[in-house]
């Protein structure tokens, strides 16, 4: 299975590794995770993360998050 597979609707945990690559120019990885999170920000997934990865992908990236930032969720 891979993030295309994911229906439309589905519930996902986001691990740090995918905003990672999804900011990264890795020629393999890079695209798919871009993807996914493109596919959350349109709200076709629902999509949780711990406090754990949102902290250290914000450590990671403080730059690129803030320049692609999603609206915060009530």
């Amino acid at each position: 299975m891979n993030f295309l597979d994911l229906p439309e609707g589905e519930s996902v945990f986001i691990d740090a590794n995918v905003f990672v690559y999804a900011f990264a120019a890795d020629p393999t990885l890079g695209p798919p995770c871009r993807d996914l999170v493109e596919r959350i920000g349109r709200k076709e997934l629902e999509a949780y993360l711990s406090t754990s990865v949102f902290s250290r992908v914000q450590r990671a990236a403080p730059c690129r998050l803030a320049a692609c930032a999603a609206p915060v969720l009530p």
